[in-house]
């Protein structure tokens, strides 16, 4: 849904009044079950999951009328909603200073004023310089309707070379792109689908590619086997040097040590039992030599483990093998399975480890706020570096004039700033004498904390103007995630900034699943234990209502794959405690989301198998779109998705709103916005603005807030 008309705008304007009852399209139920260990579970619309079928698209057609008729109807508040967050965009970007310095060379993607489907990459090679045109991305366009996105640059050791990954209409599916700066000369070389970035190693780079999918659907095909190769700059792709066997099995690369080393991870069968496999090649060895193993240990997973650098001789890694907060490691790459402790495990969560001139950066977390202590080679404290906070620090990525390093620090109500950090005097500045240090606002975090259904302590993060107190009545945004090991944390959204402004809270728990607190809290809320990641979310509400921050009625509920997939559960099992829920690209079928794209190769470790007996039975109890009961009044509802969503296939969404619409007719709106060149992520900065605009005017309005 590319262009939605808005000439009727002002005719249509009473089609979703507040007492406007909404008719929503029939689709035809169907008989499907899934009959599986005794089990026998309705999928009455699994006739959805056909993408290309006529029905699927004529169902899609009235869903997207739908949506045009409600935008129509709030023409006057979607015009503010867009003005203001285009406004507080531009204001966020006036007053931010980050190092987008790649190599020698400062890069920004620009689009014309037009928002056209290719945009320009443009560089320069010091801030106070003017823009140059680098890489005009048209001339690779598929089609008149295609949108072309910038997914990564990287730059060569040497300066000389520039790699671009583009992807087509928001696919995950990659093409890399490599050009010669001097003239900025596109080079013959020119890969596709590669999911993931590239490493620069030697003469040329490392990439892993998977199989082409199978099928007219690139869409929905399954994807599972995947291989790592290495590619020298201006020889044909078909001589690649394959450092790994092209399967199934779940494998990663990192370049590390300025190239001179490839170390690649692999999941393998050994006797029956599943291990993680860490190898190795030099990089001046590629091509004449293979892997050697250095690790192999039952049970370990990428992210278990994680090489960051050759130590002192050793290969320096963050690992949370038998740490679970995590701790720093040296093993020994000329042997088998032999480590030894740099350093130790402390009682707040390690959540990132960079090695810069034997000096060893550790970022941490407690309680919601980081930590940032810098250690010799050996291991021993040297300086602790003062972070803001409910605020957060990374970069660290790399050295400049053979001591200067640059970090961020980002907070939820100002836009980060960019410190330069001295290697050799431990003493941080401003990067240039223009920067501005600032990190004030008129908004504030607060960290609090509540118990959980089974009484463990979650902590959350509360935003809002200083001037907002508990009365019972204010307007909530709670946003979560709880998956993958990932941790949230503090960053700028400019988004936030108008519902700030405007009287609302912004809620954030650290729910289980997530990575905050270490590999224990990311296993309590993993597989047969998903579950508690709800019963997180639930308890943040109750907490937040008991407190009297707000009410049922003031409540939206939004999150984005995983969160999506959160947002949706949580919405079918406490309906009562929310006004509108918005989930975006979630997995809502959990008992059929291994049959389809590259989801069923990752869903597996965090959700489980639904092939498994026993952990088919925990995802029957948590599968959104098999739990949506007749009779009962679900909060407002609008769904986000891509068509061309290759990473969570679109028909989640499909799915799980024909539930919510059947039988449905009434007052409470259930909507989907299709876009239909957008993937996992929104396809250009148009659609970006169009696509956030809608969703928080659906949000305000749904909460009754003030727009003008």
């Amino acid at each position: 849904m590319r262009h939605l008309f808005l000439a009727a705008a002002f005719v249509c304007a009473a089609f979703f009044s507040a007492a406007q009852q909404y008719t929503y399209p029939v689709l035809p139920t169907g008989a499907d079950t899934i009959n599986q260990f005794g089990y026998s579970i309705p999928d009455p619309f699994r006739s959805l999951e056909e993408l290309d079928s006529k029905q699927t698209k004529d169902w899609l057609a009235q869903q997207e009328e739908m949506v045009r008729k409600y935008r129509n109807s709030v023409f006057s508040e979607y015009t503010i909603t867009e003005r203001e967050l285009a406004l507080s965009y531009m204001g966020s970007r006036s007053k931010t200073y980050t190092s987008q310095k790649i190599g020698a060379f400062y890069f920004t993607v620009k689009q014309s004023v037009s928002f056209d489907n290719a945009p320009t990459i443009q560089f320069k090679t010091k801030r106070s310089n003017g823009w140059d045109d680098f890489l005009i991305t048209g001339q690779f366009l598929k089609s008149k309707t295609d949108v072309i996105n910038i997914n990564n640059i990287t730059v060569s050791d040497n300066d000389s070379l520039v790699v671009v990954s583009i992807s087509h209409g928001g696919s995950d599916w990659q093409e890399v792109i490599i050009v010669q700066v001097a003239g900025k000369k596109v080079l013959a070389d020119k890969l596709q689908w590669v999911k993931g970035d590239v490493d620069w190693c030697k003469d040329g780079f490392v990439y892993q590619q998977y199989d082409k999918p199978d099928g007219d659907n690139h869409i929905s095909s399954f994807i599972k086997n995947s291989a790592i190769y290495y590619h020298v700059i201006g020889t044909d792709f078909k001589s690649d040097i394959a450092l790994s066997v092209s399967n199934e099995n779940d494998k990663r690369y990192s370049v590390i040590a300025k190239g001179k080393y490839v170390v690649i991870y692999e999941q393998k069968e050994i006797s029956g039992k599943s291990a993680g496999t860490f190898s190795y090649i030099k990089s001046e060895e590629l091509g004449r030599d293979s892997l050697r193993c250095f690790l192999m240990l039952p049970g370990i997973t990428d992210r278990t483990i994680s090489i960051v650098d050759e130590h002192n001789g050793m290969f320096l890694a963050k690992s949370n093998h038998k740490a679970p907060k995590g701790k720093v490691m040296l093993y020994d790459y000329t042997k088998v399975n032999q480590g030894k402790q740099l350093i130790e495990m402390f009682n707040q969560n390690l959540l990132s480890v960079h090695s810069l001139n034997s000096k060893v950066i550790c970022i941490y977390m407690e309680k919601g706020n980081n930590i940032c202590l810098v250690f010799d080679s050996v291991g021993g404290l040297i300086k602790r570096i003062d972070v803001p906070p409910a605020a957060s620090i990374e970069g660290f990525n790399k050295v400049y004039k053979d001591s200067i390093t640059y970090y961020y620090v980002s907070t939820f109500t100002s836009p980060r700033i960019t410190l330069k950090f001295n290697l050799n005097t431990f003493k941080s500045s401003l990067p240039e004498e223009d920067a501005e240090l600032s990190i004030g606002s008129v908004n504030t975090t607060e960290v609090v904390s509540f118990r959980s259904a089974d009484s463990t302590e979650i902590y959350m993060y509360l935003i809002h103007n200083e001037k907002v107190k508990p009365n019972g009545n204010n307007p909530v945004l709670l946003y979560a995630y709880g998956g993958f090991g990932v941790a949230q944390r503090p960053h700028f959204d400019f988004t936030y900034n108008m519902l700030l402004e405007k009287g609302a809270v912004i809620a954030i728990p650290l729910i289980r699943g997530g990575g905050e607190f270490g590999a224990d809290w990311h296993n309590a809320g993993r597989k047969k234990n998903k579950q508690k990641s709800v019963d997180d979310v639930i308890a943040a509400t109750k907490w937040l209502i008991e407190n009297r921050y707000t009410n049922p009625q003031r409540i939206a509920l939004t999150g984005g794959s995983q969160g999506g997939w959160l947002m949706a559960e949580t919405m079918t099992q406490k309906p009562e405690l929310f006004k509108v829920v918005v989930p975006v690209a979630g997995v809502y079928d959990l008992l059929r989301f291994h049959k389809y794209s590259i989801t069923g190769a990752i869903g597996y470790d965090e959700f489980g198998n639904p092939e498994d007996s026993t952990e088919f039975q925990y995802l029957a109890k948590i599968s959104p779109y098999h739990h949506i009961k007749s009779g009962v009044r679900y909060p407002a509802c609008m769904l986000f998705s891509g068509v061309n969503d290759d990473r969570v296939v679109p028909f989640h969404s499909y799915k799980l709103l024909a539930a919510l619409q059947k039988d449905r007719n009434g007052p409470v709106p259930y909507l989907l916005y299709s876009e239909e060149n957008a993937g996992h992520n929104v396809s250009n900065a148009m659609e970006g603005f169009q696509q956030i605009s809608l969703k928080y005017t659906f949000i305000m309005q749904m909460l009754g807030m003030k727009f003008y």
